[in-house]
């Protein structure tokens, strides 16, 4: 089915299926459609790396891609000031490993993105016999939430039940 067999949720934003198990039973099945694009993960930190950029670990145990920034020494303008006179400054900033126009990713060293902007893409087809619903949703939900739970959550408040709707 093209799936990724990853339980770790969605990344930036990311899916997952609710399958019905099909045994007779009211039992839903997560299906994780996508995987983390973490900086912290060893795929992900590898091609940062290779591409010139850095991963550090931050505040509250988050891993971020560190902004590397020219700054002026002591206040000086860039334009009166000869190359030699600028720091590097290293500032953790994205706790994620791809994004979409992170123009300040650029490194001109290798002529790449630190951040990839780069999708992994699965297929999967679903079916009204086999799946129940999707859940999309940002790392906002994938941070506190697995797959099974976020899915459970759902069919909770989905199923018919004889008490009125909240």
């Amino acid at each position: 089915d093209g799936a990724p067999s990853d339980s770790s949720g969605g990344g930036a934003s990311g899916a997952n299926d609710a399958e019905d198990d099909s045994d007779g039973e009211d039992d839903i099945v997560a299906v994780p459609l996508t995987v983390d694009h973490k900086p912290d993960s060893e795929a992900e930190r590898s091609a940062i790396e290779r591409r010139g950029g850095k991963v550090r670990s931050g505040t509250r145990g988050v891993s971020r891609v560190v902004w590397r920034r020219k700054r002026p020494v002591h206040g000086r303008t860039v334009l009166n000031m000869a190359h030699s006179e600028l720091v590097v400054e290293e500032i953790p900033f994205l706790g994620v490993a791809r994004s979409l126009g992170d123009l300040w990713s650029y490194n001109p060293d290798v002529g790449e993105y630190i951040v990839s902007c780069h999708p992994d893409v699965a297929h999967r087809t679903l079916t009204v016999d086999d799946d129940q619903f999707i859940v999309l949703a940002s790392d906002g939900l994938w941070n506190v939430m697995t797959p099974r739970q976020a899915v459970a959550s759902v069919a909770l408040h989905t199923r018919p039940s004889s008490s009125p709707p909240r």
